[in-house]
């Protein structure tokens, strides 16, 4: 009977040991369940990270594409432009360098109607009418230098003919 009770003393010191020793690993389990799910936690917040961070990246590298293209876009747009602006400065020198070639007068664009002529009423023949404004043209740019005050005191106008008359006889009688 000692024996039974030792051995059942021993027998419940061996039973709650192991029920001790069972709980002691149950406990150490489920820390290291808490651990890893901890681990497992942390390892999925580092890879969730991770993806966030190289979805950002590509967000970035679209948007920095996107920035080139538009870059280059501008780029193109701009020389277009630059190029019409060229093209038209060119075709505008063109233009003027053809306005200003020597034409025909019935060639040019803005062309207009002569206005009529008014007929000149004067006692002098009108062969030489001509030759009679020459002569009082001549007269008044150099008649400082003949002293014509003198003859002419009014000055020579067309209103002295019978003096041009004579004047402009003498000068085709002499060139004649």
């Amino acid at each position: 009977m000692l024996f039974n009770l030792l051995f059942q003393s021993n027998f419940q010191n061996i039973s709650v040991f192991l029920k001790a020793k069972r709980k002691k690993e149950e406990e150490l389990a489920n820390e290291l369940k808490k651990k890893q799910e901890i681990l497992e936690a942390r390892k999925k917040e580092k890879e969730d990270k991770e993806k966030k961070k190289e979805e950002i990246k590509k967000l970035l590298e679209q948007e920095k594409l996107k920035k080139k293209e538009e870059k280059e876009r501008l780029k193109l747009e701009k020389e277009r432009e630059r190029e019409k602006l060229r093209e038209e400065k060119r075709k505008y020198a063109e233009y003027l360098k053809e306005w200003n070639k020597p034409r025909e007068d019935m060639e040019c664009d803005d062309l207009k109607e002569l206005p009529c002529p008014t007929p000149v009423k004067t006692r002098l023949p009108s062969e030489l009418f001509g030759d009679a404004l020459m002569v009082l043209e001549f007269l008044n740019a150099f008649g400082e230098l003949f002293d014509l005050q003198d003859e002419f005191p009014d000055g020579m106008t067309l209103g002295n003919e019978f003096e041009l008359y004579a004047i402009c006889m003498l000068v085709r009688v002499k060139y004649d």
